[in-house]
């Protein structure tokens, strides 16, 4: 069993290394790396939640993982739950860690429409990415995501904010959201800053696979694996642990 982990929109693979390191103590680790973000060109597109779910697919084949844990940051959330529901057979679970579906404009982790159309300088990426952590991060995480979000393309951004929230079959309002969840066959963990950004994913665990759990961290905070990655690790570990043997349905 391997743990694949799914960045989020902006972000990169650094995001998510610290939280590899401590689940690399009991299992095997992997990073997806995404079009347009980690130093990787943009290509051609269309960028949607489900062609980066289709990438995440390939680069599973490729590296040879059997069972996977998927585990997915924000719109890695939203990417890893799209491919969960495609392919539940090659996944013992999913993780999701404040994803970005069942929120209202208000409360996107990611980009918003007025940045999505060209590149972002530095210190506007910074004071975008701000808000999103806790008053008590360590600034260096904070200059670090604004970095990886300064460096994204806008074109795939734009692309995934749009395939979730305003094109055609759009999911990421509550009601939309609750229908594609109520597809997974895969036992899922979702974990969030509070109890108002988790109310859909509570929504969910009356038609969930077995094992299914809600978790609400102690810090409020969209990148709250970044800040309290051994937390993270240990609920995480933890949750496999006791998740019933046998394939999924």
């Amino acid at each position: 069993m391997t743990a694949l982990l799914v960045h989020g929109s902006g972000s990169s693979a650094r995001s998510v290394a610290a939280l590899r390191l401590h689940l690399s103590e009991r299992i095997p680790c992997a990073v997806a790396r995404l079009p347009g973000h980690g130093g990787l060109p943009a290509g051609s597109g269309p960028h949607t939640v489900e062609t980066a779910a289709d990438r995440v697919s390939l680069f599973r084949a490729q590296a040879g993982l059997d069972q996977v844990v998927l585990l997915g940051h924000s719109m890695g959330g939203s990417i890893a739950t799209a491919l969960a529901l495609r392919h539940p057979e090659w996944l013992r679970a999913l993780v999701v860690i404040d994803p970005a579906y069942g929120a209202g404009p208000d409360e996107r982790g990611g980009s918003v429409d007025d940045d999505l159309d060209r590149p972002l300088p530095l210190g506007a990426a910074h004071a975008r990415i701000r808000g999103a952590f806790s008053p008590s991060a360590d600034p260096a995480l904070v200059s670090a995501a604004a970095i990886d979000l300064a460096a994204s393309a806008p074109a795939v951004r734009r692309g995934w904010d749009r395939s979730m929230y305003s094109d055609p079959g759009a999911w990421a309002e509550h009601e939309a959201t609750l229908s594609q969840l109520r597809g997974r066959r895969v036992p899922t963990l979702g974990i969030y800053p509070s109890a108002r950004r988790a109310r859909t994913e509570r929504a969910a665990l009356a038609t969930a696979p077995t094992g299914s759990a809600v978790l609400i961290a102690s810090v409020t905070s969209h990148f709250l694996h970044e800040e309290e990655p051994a937390w993270c690790a240990s609920r995480i570990l933890d949750w496999l642990d006791h998740l019933p043997e046998g394939p999924n349905p």
